[in-house]
């Protein structure tokens, strides 16, 4: 996102993890072979993952130290409109303390109507549903594990010839991490039981009592 304008042809690359920090690091692993440097959000406030956990640090770490760009993924829906401002000025500045690293644009996780398109920083924070991002650019997004506005492909061949082009391709890598005949809701499903099996994991090594329960 920070240089972009210094090119006439721009194929941004963004994922936004709501789910699984696992999934993205498989995804960021196949771009770093292919040579593909991309912008991924994490949230700080979520029940899916922890990113003050080990398993979860070391995965963003990992991602950072392969040449990706990380950032905030604010999830306004857990505060007041009152208090945007403070609270994300508050995780942006946890979640660059914890990586050491400097947050220059935020990705927000299901954004108000009147967030989009809306050229107003955010706790002095570029986001990237600003108009430069999403009018003045060809935006596609998978969200819901389904392709809006158009396909990346069809993007790519009907403006292959353009002397300019800048598109945004937003994915979220647990849509992509398992075999594509499995639905969106299988996808989740999966995701959830080897959640599942790993909070077992952990009880059993940290709780005497839960090792002693039959079948599980």
């Amino acid at each position: 996102f920070k240089d972009y304008y210094k090119y006439k042809r721009v194929f941004i690359m963004r994922h936004d993890i709501d789910f699984c920090t696992n999934s993205a690091l498989k995804i960021a692993k196949l771009e770093n072979m292919l040579d593909v440097k991309a912008t991924y959000f994490f949230l700080v406030n979520t029940s899916f993952y922890n990113i003050y956990s080990q398993e979860h640090y070391m995965n963003i770490k990992e991602i950072l130290n392969l040449g990706h760009e990380i950032g905030l993924h604010f999830d306004i829906s857990h505060y007041k409109e009152c208090e945007f401002e403070k609270n994300c000025k508050k995780e942006a500045k946890a979640f660059e303390s914890l990586f050491g690293i400097k947050n220059h644009i935020i990705s927000f996780h299901r954004p108000l109507k009147k967030l989009l398109n809306n050229n107003k920083k955010m706790a002095g924070y570029e986001h990237t549903y600003m108009p430069k991002y999403m009018n003045d650019m060809i935006y596609c997004s998978d969200s819901q594990g389904a392709w809006l506005y158009d396909t990346p492909e069809r993007i790519i061949k009907r403006n292959l010839n353009k002397l300019e082009l800048k598109v945004q391709l937003l994915t979220h890598p647990i849509w992509w991490d398992t075999k594509n005949y499995k639905t969106p809701q299988n996808k989740i499903r999966s995701f959830l039981k080897k959640r599942y099996d790993i909070l077992k994991a952990e009880a059993k090594k940290n709780c005497k009592p839960y090792r002693k329960l039959k079948n599980e």
